[in-house]
């Protein structure tokens, strides 16, 4: 009975060996599958930016829109009368007044912006949560993980497209005429001489606020 009982655990112990080379031989097999699909960073940097670019050329006559109603804001603060009564005016009255192009005011650097703030926050994201599950051992499908990729990719988001906000909103705020900006360019090289560089930072805390959580 002894020796039967001491080939059982031997053969238990055979087993559990086995079972634990099987794991670990697994584990490996994952790891690999994993880093052979896993896309590079760049690839998602480039995906995110095309995306990005194509999705803003075309909404950015909506975002024009948009720019000039907030605008009006500060016109009613002033006792003045708004330049719009609704969105269905403003179109209609940037068109009367600038044409058709006005409508893609600053399609520029919206474009510019939209790519950076695509190619930054879509990699990170993902990058993110990938390194999060190889370095500190979070399951990439939990909440917590999920909330920390998305504040990570939240931050480089708001770091990347703070300038192309400032530019792009200046330039649709515009009218048309002699001082208006010529160009995204002109528009950062006249912001940054005639306010600083601390000027390209405005707004931060609350971009930083609205993609964070998103």
């Amino acid at each position: 009975q002894q020796q039967q009982q001491q080939q059982q655990q031997q053969q238990q112990q055979q087993q559990q060996q086995q079972q634990q080379r099987e794991n670990a031989k697994d584990s490996e097999n994952r790891d690999e599958q994993e880093e052979r699909h896993f896309t590079p960073l760049w690839r998602k940097i480039a995906a995110g930016g095309l995306t990005g670019a194509l999705g803003q050329a075309v909404a950015s006559p909506t975002d024009v829109v948009k720019i000039r109603l907030q605008a009006d804001t500060l016109l009613r603060e002033r006792g003045l009368a708004p330049r719009y009564r609704s969105s269905a005016h403003a179109f209609g009255a940037i068109v009367r007044e600038d044409g058709y192009r006005g409508l893609y005011r600053g399609v520029s650097a919206n474009v510019m912006r939209a790519s950076v703030v695509n190619g930054a926050g879509i990699a990170t994201y993902d990058h993110a949560k990938h390194l999060v599950g190889v370095y500190a051992g979070l399951d990439g499908s939990k909440t917590h993980t999920h909330v920390l990729a998305s504040i990570l990719s939240g931050l480089a988001s708001a770091a990347a497209a703070q300038p192309f906000d400032v530019v792009k909103t200046r330039m649709m705020n515009q009218r048309a005429g002699p001082h208006s900006y010529r160009s995204p360019l002109h528009c950062l090289v006249h912001t940054v001489q005639s306010e600083g560089l601390r000027a390209l930072t405005k707004g931060f805390l609350p971009s930083f606020a609205r993609l964070g959580p998103w």
